[in-house]
């Protein structure tokens, strides 16, 4: 009797940590991209043309994260135009809206082959420019000590 008795006791025991941690666990969410937004031709030369933009990015979790870095790349058809490779150290609070300022250049060469003939011209008639790209990439945050990567896809035009 003193064995059952036992037994059930560290099974209660055993089954009310259980559920008492999972109680206290909260579900992660991933943040998950919004939109790139103020995207500006900061500089044209003839070995790139140079752009300043903002990533909105959303936090849903009741998580504190940390954003480390972000890896994009900016491509036209299907040629790639440009990159954005840099480390962002960043404190991003639970359920917030957060932005991920990038600068990025793109290669007038690669622009040329993506574009054709039609972008040559256009380019000759110094019209203002402006192009379809995709940006695919990812963002990555850590959370409880674990990298997680959030990724970007999304399409915009690029105006010179």
């Amino acid at each position: 009797m003193k064995k059952w008795l036992i037994i059930s006791l560290i099974i209660g025991l055993s089954i009310g940590v259980y559920i008492w941690i999972k109680s206290k666990q909260t579900e992660f969410q991933a943040p998950e991209l919004l939109s790139i937004d103020s995207i500006n031709c900061i500089a044209v030369n003839p070995e790139a043309i140079d752009f300043t933009a903002v990533v909105k990015m959303a936090n849903h979790a009741n998580l504190d994260v940390q954003l480390i870095n972000t890896e994009i790349k900016i491509s036209n058809k299907q040629y790639t135009v440009g990159k954005v490779s840099q480390t962002n150290i960043q404190d991003i609070k639970a359920q917030s809206v957060f932005s991920v300022p990038i600068k990025f250049s793109i290669d007038p060469i690669n622009l040329s082959l993506a574009q054709g003939v039609s972008g040559l011209l256009s380019a000759a008639l110094g019209e203002q420019k402006s192009i379809p790209v995709h940006f695919s990439g990812y963002t990555s945050i850590k959370w409880q000590g674990v990298v997680i990567k959030i990724p970007i896809e999304t399409d915009q035009n690029l105006t010179w």
